[in-house]
């Protein structure tokens, strides 16, 4: 079973001395501006996240996608987003199980790099638009949460979708330059287990308290059920960072 490790681990950690990333989303380009909608009806609003509203707009984006379920039920899609595997998770739902459903999350998830959790939180220092969270030793995820409590337009959903890629790609070219932290040895010990519980901890008391945080989203900022279920999951799509990032650009 995989141990998911909060990002808020790795800031107590030792950071290096120097730094091989970008500035805020710099190499992103298009995360830092507002997308041309292609989607019919883009000012039409859509009232949640459910499968159902977002089946239709990712496939008149042209893209290839499967709906999947995870061993405790949970529903999400699985799409092919120029060359990358990308999760649409319908999360902080009202319903029953997978049903009005006002919180989304976009997920890309790799195997098999190593990353120094003091570059993982300089990069999320730096950047607002992606957040980087260390899933375990050799395994990273990048994420994007959105909201719908009262709708959102079908337009600023294919914008998310499109960001989050643009997103994507500045995490693999900073992550990819030398001495990023690919494949590099963080020199750290293993994840203390307190940290990770006492997050934990305050993930359960906001998300149970609504005076003090009146939102449906308050577990989604810690490490929720609905994020743990699909990274432990074997239906999550893994991805490998490439030698060329700037080529994913090109792959439809």
């Amino acid at each position: 079973m995989k141990l998911l490790m909060s990002i808020g681990v790795a800031m107590v950690l030792s950071v290096g001395a120097s730094w091989a990333l970008t500035g805020p989303d710099a190499n992103s380009g298009a995360a830092n501006r507002s997308h041309q909608a292609t989607v019919s009806n883009p000012s039409q609003l859509i009232p949640n996240y459910d499968i159902a509203h977002l089946g239709p707009i990712v496939t008149e984006m042209g893209i290839n996608w499967q709906q999947r379920t995870t061993q405790n039920g949970r529903q999400f899609i699985a799409a092919k987003v120029k060359g990358l595997d990308v999760v649409l998770l319908p999360s902080a739902c009202l319903g029953n199980g997978n049903e009005n459903c006002v919180g989304l999350q976009l997920l890309a998830y790799f195997s098999g790099q190593r990353l120094s959790p003091g570059l993982v939180w300089r990069y999320n220092n730096d950047n607002v638009f992606s957040y980087v969270g260390l899933e375990s030793d050799d395994d990273f995820f990048v994420r994007r949460y959105e909201i719908a409590d009262h709708g959102v337009p079908r337009g600023n959903v294919e914008a998310s979708i499109q960001n989050f890629r643009a997103s994507v790609n500045n995490v693999i070219a900073s992550f990819s330059a030398p001495g990023a932290g690919v494949n590099a040895d963080p020199g750290i010990a293993e994840t203390p287990t307190a940290m990770v519980e006492r997050r934990l901890e305050e993930a359960q008391l906001l998300s149970g308290n609504r005076t003090m945080v009146p939102s449906s989203h308050a577990n989604q900022e810690f490490i929720d059920a609905s994020l743990l279920d699909l990274l432990t999951d074997p239906a999550m799509p893994t991805n490998v960072i490439i030698e060329a990032p700037e080529s994913l650009e090109a792959v439809p």
